[in-house]
């Protein structure tokens, strides 16, 4: 089986690997980790300053290569060969770039966190993974996060769970 790993984040790419791990490994899987970066014309207009722009898409490229780096890491960590992981960064909208990984590798399955935004956040933004299940020619399987409160208050997110009610489904 082919699975797609589409990391947004070091925390959210690495949750997803250990899922993938627990559910997936020592099958013969193969592994695609990605990361999509937007395109620069997603936060700034063509009148921006091009040296303040390319440095901002070299630091973004970098920061991409970092985090499928640290997702192949973890998965070779919990036993993946390297045979059977495959690092890729694109650059496009979100939702794009995760269809367009998926079908030039023919991906049987998507992995994908959801980020949770709803309300005006999600009318305003879009939703990824609204895009991605409905329009995906393979299963996704959707993964929310597991929220964590500290005794200082604050959240941690490094660990997913599938969520209550069935996102996944199988298109075509």
């Amino acid at each position: 089986m082919k699975i797609l790993l589409s990391a947004k984040n070091e925390d959210t790419g690495l949750a997803l690997a250990d899922f993938a791990v627990k559910r997936f490994s020592g099958k013969g899987h193969c592994f695609y980790v990605l990361h999509v970066i937007p395109p620069i014309t997603s936060y700034v207009s063509f009148a921006a300053v091009p040296e303040l722009i390319d440095e901002f898409v070299s630091r973004d490229r970098a920061n991409g290569i970092e985090i499928v780096q640290s997702v192949a890491k973890r998965l070779k960590q919990r036993g993946v060969s390297a045979g059977e992981i495959e690092e890729l960064v694109a650059e496009e909208r979100p939702a794009e770039g995760i269809l367009s990984a998926a079908e030039a590798t023919g991906c049987d399955l998507i992995l994908l966190h959801d980020s949770g935004a709803s309300g005006l956040q999600k009318w305003l933004c879009g939703s990824v993974s609204a895009a991605v299940t409905t329009r995906s020619g393979c299963s996704v399987l959707l993964m929310n996060p597991v929220r964590k409160t500290t005794s200082v208050g604050t959240e941690s997110k490094s660990e997913l769970k599938i969520p209550r009610h069935s996102t996944s489904m199988q298109l075509g």
